[in-house]
């Protein structure tokens, strides 16, 4: 198999898009925000020193949700135009509430989707298209952060990430290894890395995992530990030549041999070699 244990922070696509709704710009025929029904402001209005009100949904624990209102606190008294409040919602009722406010038309201004949920309201017209967010001498989001339906941008990624790999050093020197390789040329092969894995895999009476005398029912110990997050699954794929879909988005690919011995491998570090810890966590 091909080298993947070092991974060279490749494109991740985020789960988390902010999103222009249509429903929240499609007041055609309204007048709310100062424009009469021929196009004319009132002096009234333009001169009317009220915020602009903007909601902005999320998901995410308590954590995250103080975390996010604390910044939105600080944007809300940095001017006085927008007060936006935070709309957190528990992420396993989040599109199911979503779409129970798109039915009740009471959509937020703006909102965090996950990619399903995008390629769900594009197919079903609920996305603006966003570009006309930006004027023409404006610099424009990358295309690799751009989300398009039938080649009309819908959202943009707001949380891409890298990922990378980090150690413990303490444990490194105890079992007398040499520190992972920092150069791409020199990554180990994956039958290097699980080698290494054995190594720092312990049990309860000091045997690592390549012992014969290894017990895995004993562990206290183990040597690395890998993510099963959908959209991290997806990086071992590719870096075994395959993925999830094409290139140009038209096939899906996860069946491909490559793509398949990359998932089983990362399952083997803990069904067979017991280097890695069971991860159970849901998608998000």
């Amino acid at each position: 198999m091909k080298k993947w244990y070092t991974v060279n922070g490749k494109k991740i696509v985020s789960v988390l898009l902010c999103l222009v709704l249509a429903f929240s710009l499609a007041a055609c025929g309204s007048s709310s925000s100062g424009q009469s029904a021929g196009g004319e402001t009132s002096g009234s209005d333009s001169e009317s020193s009220e915020k602009v009100q903007i909601t902005y949904a999320f998901w995410g624990g308590e954590d995250e949700a103080a975390s996010t209102q604390k910044t939105l606190d600080i944007f809300n008294a940095s001017q006085d135009r927008i007060e936006v409040t935070a709309m957190p919602i528990p992420w396993e009722t989040y599109m199911e509430k979503l779409n129970t406010m798109a039915t009740g038309g009471n959509l937020p201004d703006c909102a965090l989707m996950s990619e399903a949920g995008v390629l769900q309201w594009a197919e079903q017209g609920m996305l603006n298209d966003i570009s006309d967010m930006y004027g023409p001498d404006d610099p424009l989001p990358m295309e690799s952060c751009t989300y398009t339906y039938n080649g009309v941008p819908v959202a943009y990624a707001t949380a891409n990430n890298s990922l990378v790999m980090f150690y413990n050093k303490d444990m490194f020197d105890a079992a007398g290894i040499d520190y992972p390789p920092t150069s791409a040329d020199e990554a180990w092969t994956w039958d290097e890395f699980v080698e290494v894995a054995k190594q720092l895999t312990l049990d309860a009476n000091g045997n690592n995992a390549a012992s014969p005398d290894f017990d895995p029912d004993s562990i206290v110990q183990y040597g690395c530990m890998v993510e099963n997050l959908t959209w991290q699954l997806e990086v071992w794929c590719r870096s075994n030549g395959s993925g999830f879909y094409s290139t140009d988005g038209t096939s899906v690919t996860i069946n491909e041999e490559a793509a398949v011995e990359a998932i089983q491998a990362i399952a083997d570090l803990y069904l067979v070699h017991h280097v890695a810890p069971p991860v159970h966590r849901s998608d998000r």
